[in-house]
Parts: structure tokens; sequence; C-alpha cells
């Protein structure tokens, strides 16, 4: 792990280039909670995620929080809101293939079914 003039970080452990938007942060330990409001990660090319994908990852899980500040505690119930993202997915593919909808939308639902997966690992990680 070094971290940069430029105020990129660079973790081994995650193969990920951390670029802290406070420069004062730099290679600190400053990782834990919401870090994704606090710095921008840079995946670097083997991870296999794209920037653009961590970003839309990182909105959707800002609204859902927004919109949503309360996460059920109930596993079932967690994995149910999940399935219904999921299900919202799969419902704008069918208006792609079907009704002339926008690949956009399924990107859209996409994100927050991956939000709500994130929130529920949150929610059983205590």
């Amino acid at each position: 792990m070094k971290c940069h003039k430029d105020n990129n970080y660079e973790c081994t452990e995650t193969n990920m280039i951390i670029c802290y938007t406070n420069p004062a942060d730099c290679g600190t330990s400053k990782l834990s909670g919401d870090f994704l409001d606090e710095i921008a990660v840079k995946p670097k090319q083997t991870t296999g995620i794209s920037l653009k994908h961590l970003q839309l990852i990182n909105d959707a899980l800002k609204k859902a929080k927004h919109e949503h500040p309360k996460f059920p505690s109930d596993i079932v119930y967690m994995l149910s809101i999940v399935a219904e993202e999921s299900g919202e997915a799969v419902r704008a593919a069918n208006n792609v293939m079907h009704h002339n909808g926008k690949t956009e939308d399924v990107i859209k639902e996409i994100g927050h079914t991956i939000a709500t997966c994130i929130r529920t690992l949150e929610g059983l990680e205590g």
C-alpha cells in the first residue's frame, strides 16, 4: 500500500486504487462506513468493475438510503425487497424486448437491485 502525490492510494488487498477527495486523508484507514460518500474509488483494470458501474451502484445506494433511511432487519423481508427490485429489472427488460422500452431503465433497475443487495449485506453484517 502506498500513497501517491495525486491523492491516489493503492490498496493491494482489495486491488483498488482509492482517490481521496480530501488530500489529508490519503493513506489513512478512512474506509469505514459510507466511504463512497467521502472518496472516489477507482478500480484497477484487473478488478473487472468499471468506474461507471461503481458510480451507478453508489448513486443508487445513496438515493435508496436517502429515500428509505430505515431498512428492515428481518432477513426474509430484506430478501423480498431484493427480489422485488430484481423483478423490476426483469419487467424493464421485458419492456425492451416487447414494448419499445429503454435499455437505460434496465440499467437503472439493475443498480437498484445491487443497492438493495448491499443494504441487505450491511444489515446482515451488523
